[in-house]
């Protein structure tokens, strides 16, 4: 259990350093919630570690080098503001709130360190990352099972971001995902915010209901399961949304952002693709044609290095196909 928790700690730090490498100093914008900054994370990660398994191997050596980018936010003054923001919305927990809070921190990590609950994560998901961590991307892998010819970023996130070991280390992604679920709910998103007792208990309610569910926060504590990155991801958007944290320029970038992550997830969320759709058009309402057009170069090139790794996996550019 101890070294589930060791684990999580370089996995924040790395992911919060990536996170405001691209938020921060390449897109500009202000300073996120330590959520989003995470989650949006996690989807870079991964959308980085699929373009190079096609090439090399996600070894030892790319998770060094993602470290090391990562640890390098450190030094930048600019990255501090989120977690000073962070422990604010801290402050304003209750006592009671703030022993839930350790109540649920111990109960993911314990969870984590304990047997595999779904089968489809002994099954398949792991054999996935561990021929990602090895190999890269296998012509025809998808022949030895339909299965192993699943292509999904969230695979390469865990490869990444989990050292190869006899021990299974593979399902901390998860767990960081039921840790930030978790936190959206239980902790005010700003820290100015005036806390309306309706909203706070509706949100408690949401995070007993989800704790008490086996097969959503809990039994995917124990997976590998890459629909979860999803489903977190669409309810921390709009409860971003929902309390007017995200300016309406910052909602326009997300919602750029999000829809290649969850496509490249599994391409069941292709009508996540609408989001985008929206907010090109206000960007070219508002002539920004720049902006339009870097998107669709950088989205299309997203796509195409998805279809390219499905083809080499199992022949089929759209996999599983008819």
């Amino acid at each position: 259990m101890l070294t589930v928790a060791l684990l999580l700690l370089p996995q924040v730090a790395v992911l919060l350093g990536i996170g405001h490498w691209i938020l921060r100093r390449v897109m500009q914008l202000p300073a996120q919630p330590m959520e989003a900054i995470l989650l949006l994370a996690l989807g870079i990660t991964g959308l980085l570690a699929h373009g190079l398994s096609i090439f090399f191997p996600i070894d030892e050596t790319i998770q060094w080098l993602v470290l090391l980018i990562g640890l390098a936010a450190w030094f930048d003054p600019a990255f501090y503001p989120p977690l000073h923001q962070y422990r604010k919305r801290l402050q304003q927990l209750s006592r009671l709130e703030q022993g839930l809070a350790g109540c649920l921190i111990l109960t993911a990590v314990t969870l984590a360190a304990g047997p595999i609950l779904r089968d489809d994560t002994e099954s398949y998901h792991l054999q996935n990352i561990l021929w990602i961590r090895e190999y890269g991307t296998v012509p025809g892998l998808a022949n030895l099972h339909s299965r192993l010819g699943f292509n999904s970023i969230w695979f390469h996130t865990t490869a990444l971001l989990t050292p190869l070991s006899e021990y299974n280390f593979y399902t901390t992604p998860n767990t960081l995902l039921s840790l930030l679920m978790a936190s959206a709910l239980l902790v005010p998103v700003a820290p100015e915010q005036v806390i309306q007792t309706p909203q706070r208990l509706a949100k408690l309610l949401t995070l007993l209901g989800l704790f008490t569910c086996w097969y959503y926060w809990r039994g995917n504590i124990q997976s590998a399961n890459y629909d979860y990155y999803f489903t977190t991801t669409i309810v921390l958007f709009f409860l971003l949304c929902q309390e007017q944290v995200l300016s309406r320029h910052d909602r326009h970038l997300w919602a750029l952002l999000l829809p290649p992550i969850l496509f490249c997830i599994r391409p069941l969320y292709a009508p996540t693709l609408l989001f985008s759709l929206y907010a090109l058009l206000q960007y070219g309402l508002s002539k920004k044609y720049r902006i339009v057009f870097l998107y669709t170069l950088g989205a299309s090139g997203i796509g195409m290095l998805f279809f390219y790794r499905n083809f080499i996996l199992s022949g089929h550019p759209l996999y599983p196909s008819p």
